[in-house]
């Protein structure tokens, strides 16, 4: 039975390092919106049209993968919980396994990262941050917390 992971919550948090790492580990097929976005559009614009686009093809993609029998990880903010019963209805369908991570760090952890990576495909800055830090719904079932206030040796030493 496939896995389906589905790993949330707000930019810097390192989320897209713990998604690639649990992909290595899984041998699953990482899918990161940031990615796939500018897969899509070479200048982004980031309206609801462009985000719906988006979208489809991450689920199209899900699915694809589940039925090829992959384990996947699907790795945004998710700060929506309807977005993320998304993922859980097309992971239950697909009659995948289906596992909910949460990746926090500590506030300020997560302030002294904002800008410092410059080479990966996500745009987001303090301001968007900010705005989906105000967005985040509660999760409304169980889920593993993985707590990410560490440097990148002391995460992947405790994800090993």
């Amino acid at each position: 039975m496939p896995i389906c992971f589905l790993v949330m919550w707000l930019p810097w948090s390192w989320k897209s390092t713990v998604s690639k790492m649990i992909a290595e580990k899984y041998s699953a097929v990482l899918l990161r919106t940031d990615v796939i976005r500018k897969e899509l559009f070479s200048i982004p614009n980031y309206s609801q049209q462009e985000r719906e686009v988006v979208f489809d093809e991450l689920y199209k993609r899900v699915r694809n993968n589940l039925l090829e029998w992959n384990n996947v990880v699907v790795d945004w903010v998710f700060a929506k919980q309807l977005e993320r019963e998304n993922i859980k209805n097309i992971s239950d369908s697909m009659n995948s396994d289906f596992r909910n991570i949460l990746v926090t760090a500590e506030e300020s952890v997560l302030e002294s990262r904002i800008g410092q990576r410059t080479w990966d495909a996500s745009d987001a800055d303090y301001k968007i941050y900010l705005f989906l830090k105000d967005q985040f719904e509660p999760i409304n079932w169980e889920y593993l917390t993985i707590d990410n206030s560490w440097t990148l040796d002391e995460l992947k030493a405790k994800l090993v």
